[in-house]
């Protein structure tokens, strides 16, 4: 899990994702953007001319995350850890996180590489899905952007199912405050997030397909009011 984590979040010398690049990304690529200089790091970016030296280097270090990401969930599927019995609560936990953090790639992936969901309601090409580990010579063919976000979806319900057996719901809060909790936050931000984005689609009937309790989706609304009245 150490190593799914260090792939996402990178050092000085890997900066392509969540170490800088991934922060910065969707300024510089915006049409009101220029580098001070001309011909400075950032210019092929929001110019549009990559070439092999400066194409940005986001989708080999995101599959890698997400090739991480699919170890862990087929070591787990596959009941090859030797003292699982031992570990149920933590393998849960592991395995909860791993799915998590394999929506959340894909979803960064297919906001980088894909169109906009607004755009024509997810039907041109997204990235990927890479559910399991693959050969070194495979070359898997793009989804739609829809079907990336509905696999996205799976990936979070199976987290909020897992969840739900530990915390007793999705947006339950307790005094434990423990790293599992933590992390069910986390969940609460991410879903937050891909609702802001179905609802600007007008698509909120998908989000039924999360397992969201009445009480989870009005505060889910209250997310969204909040965002229309300028208050986030």
């Amino acid at each position: 899990m150490y190593g799914m984590y260090d792939g996402l979040q990178g050092n000085s010398t890997y900066t392509q994702y969540y170490a800088a690049r991934m922060f910065y990304y969707g300024d510089v690529r915006g049409d009101d953007m220029q580098a001070r200089t001309q011909g400075m790091r950032t210019s092929s970016c929001y110019e549009m001319r990559y070439t092999a030296d400066d194409a940005p280097n986001m989708w080999n270090i995101q599959y890698n995350v997400i090739r991480r990401a699919n170890r862990l969930i087929e070591a787990v599927d596959n009941k090859t850890i030797t003292d699982a019995e031992n570990f149920q609560a933590e393998l849960a936990d592991i395995y909860n996180q791993a799915k998590v953090i394999r929506a959340l790639v894909h979803f960064d992936l297919v906001k980088v590489y894909g169109m906009p969901y607004t755009y024509d309601e997810g039907t041109s090409l997204g990235v990927p899905f890479v559910d399991k580990p693959l050969d070194r010579d495979a070359q898997p063919g793009r989804d739609k952007v829809a079907d990336v976000y509905a696999k996205v979806v799976a990936d979070l319900n199976n987290a909020i199912d897992i969840c739900c057996d530990m915390f007793g719901g999705l947006f339950q809060i307790t005094d434990s405050g423990g790293v599992g909790e933590q992390f069910n936050y986390s969940i609460q931000c991410f879903v937050c997030h891909l609702a802001l984005i179905l609802f600007e689609a007008h698509t909120f009937e998908n989000l039924r397909q999360c397992k969201f309790g009445e009480d989870d989706l009005f505060l889910i609304r209250c997310v969204i009011r909040d965002v229309d009245h300028g208050k986030t």
